[in-house]
């Protein structure tokens, strides 16, 4: 018998070293290079994720588009919404409305309040700026503009010595240096939209819709250094109100971030260079508003709310408990207190430093007999999607049926018919009169149909193109629907299990039933009642 020869790697040494341990040393080496990287990463987000909450008892409206906190007083906040502001001076918890809007088609922008003077509050409305003096509860207006674009205040910077506001229209950016009694108009920005403003310790920002724009304090002259690719100089009737890609700027320490709608870019103060900030793990470039406190930094993009982790590089989803995607604005006490969210679901606010606390084995069985004798998650989606009729099998009956039209004959019937009556005339002689002779009516009927068939329309027709057009909106429809009702559910099981771990005695027990009671029939209005049967 042949003896196999085991092959050697001769070192340089001397010796050899067997195959097989070579293999074995390069899936070693690999395993540990895995766990340095993903070290980090599990490091890194090793903080609890926000759970939100509403936080709109007392706020008589839907959807809420501003909140600011008075950092100085964090117990003290005020909200914005369609119709007036709200103020609310134990942390969110209830709400009076201190100013109510006159007229249709209003609404809150921008909140603010003098660094100096914390009983000063500015609002930012379409119908102006007001400004109170007593802590919200009397208002006067202080700027109108001239017409309805410039009355359109869409945000508000004011210095931390309060010698210099700003304020931004849809036509024009204003400033005062004394107090907001008077207002002039920076030339550099006739007729320009004014997205956002922000005032550093010894720079100025202005976000505008054709780019940012930088000048020092004690300025001569604007720089714009931050100039949009796809920017239309000319606007309807002659002003550039519209869409732009910029959506809000803010300053943080020695950075200043923007928000646009291609991704979140920064650079330091006074700096041309901008960055784009990563996008891993923001599902979307598209962001609407930044929140930068101490350290952290927030975004809203339509697919919610992330926190950004610098040491790791990459984002994380911060959207559990919020029923909507659609953030407005956000804000917060500081670093390790609340945070608020304005959506069109109302107000949430979550706890930055909250500590998760672990459920009872008996709170768990409870909550697990309580979850199996509700329908699932899949089930709820796929009775959503029954009830809204946006079920994929609709569209490929359509296509089938748009398909076998060509096999069906174009049919056309006709029918005519005639009656006519003969009439001659009998002309008398001298002594008698003329007189008529009607003979038989005639009558003539008839009738013809046709088939004819357009076999081209086999292979293609027009209505596919219809039907392409459908899926495609029935296919958003769908995933906005799922999205919801996904949300509404979640958030419903979660407060199921706020409502085991608290207290008998607890007072807030009232309102978190009313708000399970709320999902439980929003629910229901995607399902055709059908989680409420279950229940039963």
């Amino acid at each position: 018998m042949r003896r196999r020869k085991r092959k050697f790697i001769k070192r340089r040494q001397g010796g050899s070293i067997d195959p097989k341990f070579i293999r074995f040393k390069k899936w070693v080496m690999t395993l540990f290079i895995l766990m340095i990287f993903t070290l980090p990463v599990a490091v890194g987000f090793a903080d609890e994720e926000l759970l939100w909450r509403n936080s709109d008892n007392g706020i008589n409206e839907t959807i809420v588009t501003a909140v600011c906190v008075i950092k100085e007083r964090p117990n003290i906040v005020y909200a914005g919404g369609e119709r007036g502001i709200y103020r609310s001076i134990d942390s969110g918890n209830n709400w009076v409305r201190v100013f109510m809007l006159k007229g249709e088609r209003k609404s809150v922008n921008f909140i603010s309040y003098d660094p100096k003077d914390f009983s000063k509050i500015f609002a930012a409305t379409s119908d102006g700026l007001y400004i109170s003096q007593d802590d919200g509860n009397a208002w006067h207006r202080s700027f109108k503009g001239m017409d309805d674009l410039q009355r359109h205040v869409n945000c508000i910077g004011i210095s931390h010595d309060s010698d210099t506001i700003l304020i931004g229209t849809k036509r024009g950016l204003f400033k005062s240096c004394d107090k907001a009694k008077s207002w002039s108009v920076e030339e550099t920005f006739i007729n320009r939209q004014i997205n956002s403003v922000a005032i550093g310790d010894n720079c100025l920002y202005v976000c505008a819709i054709d780019g940012v724009y930088y000048t020092k304090r004690n300025y001569v002259s604007w720089d714009r250094i931050y100039v949009i690719k796809t920017y239309d100089e000319k606007g309807d009737n002659g002003n550039e109100e519209g869409y732009s890609e910029l959506n809000y700027l803010v300053i943080d320490d020695k950075r200043v971030y923007l928000a646009t709608d291609f991704g979140l870019y920064t650079s330091l103060l006074e700096s041309r260079d901008w960055q784009m900030v990563t996008y891993e793990g923001l599902l979307t470039r598209q962001v609407k508003f930044i929140l930068a406190t101490g350290a952290r930094i927030f975004a809203a993009t339509k697919k919610g709310i992330f926190e950004y982790n610098k040491k790791v590089g990459a984002w994380r989803s911060c959207s559990s408990g919020l029923t909507t995607l659609r953030i407005n604005m956000m804000d917060a006490s500081s670093p390790q207190g609340l945070i608020y969210a304005a959506t069109d679901r109302g107000l949430f606010s979550a706890e930055l430093d909250k500590v998760s606390t672990c459920m009872s084995i008996d709170t768990k069985e409870e909550y697990n007999s309580m979850h199996d004798k509700e329908p699932d998650i899949l089930e709820i989606q796929q009775v959503a999607i029954d009830y809204a009729e946006v079920y994929p099998d609709k569209i490929k009956w359509m296509r089938r049926s748009a398909q076998n039209k060509a096999l069906l004959p174009k049919v056309s019937f006709g029918l005519d018919g005639s009656i006519g009556n003969t009439v001659s005339l009998d002309r008398g002689s001298t002594t008698t009169s003329d007189f008529y002779i009607e003979g038989p009516s005639d009558r003539n009927f008839g009738w013809d149909i046709d088939f004819s068939w357009d076999l081209g329309e086999l292979i293609w027709n027009d209505d596919q193109t219809n039907i392409d057009v459908r899926s495609r909106l029935m296919v958003q429809l769908r995933n906005d629907l799922l999205d919801e009702v996904t949300k509404l559910y979640f958030e419903r099981r979660r407060l199921q299990m706020e409502l085991l771990q608290d207290p008998p005695d607890n007072n807030k027990r009232v309102f978190k039933q009313l708000r399970l009671d709320e999902l439980t029939a929003n629910i229901d209005g995607l399902t055709g009642g059908y989680l409420s049967e279950h229940l039963q």
